[in-house]
């Protein structure tokens, strides 16, 4: 009778695990996505921005177009001066 009640025990002990896994799964997926979503985002080519399909998550035609625009074509490093101009004094001011 122990044999068996200790059978019984085992399974469900490798249900409730296994349900775990997959409850941490989820919620792993969850919580990652936006951060892939973004990074996909960032590299795509701007037409394909408008369509979000599931096949536009894997992408095809990857380019750091984006980056280099950002980085020589506009006064970003100026914008994160002043950003970090601002957040300093935040921190100042708040203390």
């Amino acid at each position: 009778m122990s044999n068996r009640y200790s059978l019984k025990n085992r399974v469900i002990s490798w249900f409730r695990l296994g349900i775990s896994y997959i409850v941490l799964t989820v919620t792993a997926i969850i919580a990652i996505f936006p951060i892939y979503y973004i990074i996909i985002t960032s590299v795509n080519p701007i037409p394909t921005l408008a369509s979000v399909t599931l096949r536009s998550l894997l992408p095809e035609n990857t380019s750091l177009e984006a980056y280099y625009y950002i980085l020589f074509k506009e006064p970003f490093l100026l914008w994160l001066r002043n950003s970090l101009i601002l957040a300093t004094g935040t921190i100042v001011i708040t203390q």
